[in-house]
């Protein structure tokens, strides 16, 4: 029976089974109607089925079809490790360094946003009193990535360098803001909070501004609003949550310029307001529910619970502790978390539920997940089985992984969050007799488990039932697929300068192929970039087919031009670090794996397009 005939619910069955995008593409070749149904239906279909942790929507000028194209081509560099970073213009910021005497770089707070239907590009970040904002279309709509700049000067605008630095940094939909409808909520040390908006010609100005709460006679510092730890906002809602010395604090985010936007409610830390590890370090939305998750630095409140509602917040509800976590991990910083480091996932992919995972790291080297709607305390603890001892002060979810980066340097770990995996590239190449290479490096896992692969090559049995060849069998184990980290810090040190630290990873959507990391003293962004043409230079490798952007390298040297897309391309080595699952023997005694250098001395003829690594990092002995 032909598959034409089929009606539409059982093709949808059918087409929710393919793995790969090319079984999709042939099935619209058979005939008319199959080809009207996969336009339709059938990317749809395959791209929530393959990709069900992120949120995918599609625009009048990006389809399903091309939708998937991107996400297929993503899911295959992340998975070989296709990352290229470049240092973004730094010139911007000689006058704020020159007022601080060149002895304190600022620490970049950094946000991003994607507008799908345009293609428009927004990154901002706090550079010291100072913020700056770079805007650009992808280059599939304009042919080559052209930056945009603009900048609000602090010093010009009444505040004073180190007291009034940002400290976070916001952005949000604001039509009254400016043409592109986005408006930046930038917070201070001191507790100031205002909306920016982007004007013509590069500047910005402040259009709103979030007053503190009332003063309260028998706490005389809190009209002062005192310290603010950070922000964070509810699109949905529309609604602003801000962590400063004393509260919780909630705003409604403005609708109209010049406005004055007073607390619509605010949470007392059960008047532990003057013990300084009591207070509400941050404070984050689940989701885009009203559950707000709020972290503080004392071991008996290191995660508590609140809830939205009309007449103000909920009690707060701390996380109970869980003794067989700390039977496992007894170190005495295990209780203690990175408050800045909460961050909730808003789609996870084993469950299905939004809102209700949170990530965390903790001062013991673990990172770890908890779902809120669980009994258990912590659901999975991860960590680097290399450096069990790394710091994270900043986690960024992205899909089945997350990024983490450490206070100590400018080291880039990924994670797998070891749930199942709907999508595998390695579907597309050919049946194999060997083992995939280069040999993964899994110092925790056994061996044995590599080893018990398929026959060759695939089989297929009746009523769609396929058994996998050997090398697509153990493509698909978790022995084959180990965790790793890039280290930035030796390309980010200039002579003289101390080592820079990561203070803020962001995204600009689930569906972007790059992510923006706040260092000390600028910015950096991380961009999958594919080497599968011969060319593994990262300024002419390939791009995103439709969410990419063109970068230009910098051929001077020092600091980068005030403009324009031209970039420094950074050296980051790479290290395969394990599974990343936390265990008691992670601390033992292992063999260093070996480092792999960016190495541009490989031609098309020896590339090997079965490696699991990108051609920029394989090696002769591969």
């Amino acid at each position: 029976m032909s598959l034409g005939v089929l009606v539409d619910e059982l093709l949808i069955l059918v087409v929710a089974h393919f793995d790969r995008a090319q079984e999709v593409a042939h099935l619209g070749q058979a005939c008319r109607r199959l080809h009207h149904f996969v336009e339709t239906e059938g990317w749809k279909i395959f791209a929530r089925a393959r990709f069900p942790a992120l949120t995918l929507t599609t625009t009048a000028t990006v389809g399903w079809a091309a939708l998937s194209e991107s996400l297929t081509w993503q899911s295959r560099c992340w998975d070989r490790r296709g990352l290229a970073f470049m240092r973004l213009p730094l010139a911007r910021f000689q006058a704020y360094q020159a007022s601080h005497r060149a002895s304190r770089p600022f620490h970049a707070v950094v946000d991003a946003h994607l507008r799908l239907d345009s293609g428009q590009e927004l990154v901002a970040w706090g550079a010291g009193g100072d913020v700056v904002a770079r805007s650009r279309q992808t280059a599939s709509r304009s042919g080559s990535s052209k930056a945009d700049w603009a900048r609000f000067d602090g010093t010009s605008a009444g505040y004073q360098a180190g007291p009034d630095d940002v400290v976070s940094l916001k952005i949000v939909e604001a039509p009254f803001a400016g043409a592109d409808g986005l408006g930046l909520v930038a917070g201070r040390a001191s507790g100031n909070i205002s909306m920016l908006s982007i004007l013509p010609g590069g500047n910005m100005k402040a259009v709103a501004t979030f007053a503190p709460l009332p003063r309260d006679e028998d706490r005389p510092a809190r009209g002062k609003q005192g310290k603010l730890y950070s922000l964070d906002v509810s699109a949905r809602n529309r609604l602003l949550v801000a962590s400063t010395a004393y509260d919780v604090v909630l705003y409604a985010l403005p609708q109209e310029k010049a406005a004055e936007m007073l607390p619509s409610a605010s949470l007392d830390m059960d008047n532990r307001h003057f013990q300084a590890d009591f207070r509400p370090h941050c404070a984050k939305w689940m989701g885009d529910g009203d559950l707000l998750a709020v972290a503080t630095a004392h071991p008996a409140r290191a995660i508590s619970f609140t809830r939205a509602t009309p007449s103000g917040f909920s009690a707060l509800m701390p996380a109970a502790k869980n003794a067989d976590l700390e039977a496992r991990f007894p170190s005495g910083g295990s209780r203690h978390v990175y408050a800045h480091s909460i961050q909730p996932l808003d789609k996870p992919s084993s469950t299905g539920g939004i809102g209700s995972l949170l990530l965390s790291a903790w001062r013991d080297g673990t990172i770890r997940l908890q779902d809120v709607r669980t009994s258990s305390d912590y659901d999975m603890v991860y960590q680097d089985n290399i450096n069990t001892l790394a710091r994270y002060g900043s986690l960024l979810p992205r899909g089945e992984s997350f990024v983490a980066a450490g206070l100590e340097d400018a080291t880039i770990k990924i994670f797998d969050f070891r749930w199942t995996k709907h999508y595998y590239h390695t579907e597309s190449l050919a049946c194999g007799h060997e083992e995939p290479f280069p040999r993964a490096y899994q110092p925790f896992l056994p061996r044995r488990d590599a080893r018990q692969g398929g026959d060759y090559p695939c089989a297929y049995y009746g009523e769609g039932l396929r058994a996998p060849c050997h090398w697509h069998k153990l493509s698909r184990r978790l022995y084959f697929r180990p965790n790793c980290s890039f280290y930035l810090t030796k390309s980010l040190t200039y002579p003289g300068a101390s080592s820079p630290n990561v203070w803020s990873l962001a995204k600009s959507a689930d569906v972007a192929p790059n992510f923006y990391i706040g260092i000390t003293g600028g910015v950096v962004e991380a961009s999958l970039r594919s080497a599968t043409d011969g060319s593994v230079d990262p300024a002419v490798a390939s791009v995103d087919p439709h969410f990419g952007f063109t970068n230009k390298p910098y051929p001077g040297k020092g600091l980068l031009p005030r403009s324009g897309s031209q970039v420094e391309f950074l050296d980051a080595p790479l290290l395969e670090t394990g599974d990343g699952l936390a265990a008691p023997d992670n601390h033992r005694n292992i063999r260093l794996p070996a480092l792999r250098q960016l190495d541009y001395t490989w031609t098309k003829d020896l590339w090997l397009p079965r490696n699991r690594l990108d051609q920029a990092y394989q090696m002769e002995i591969d």
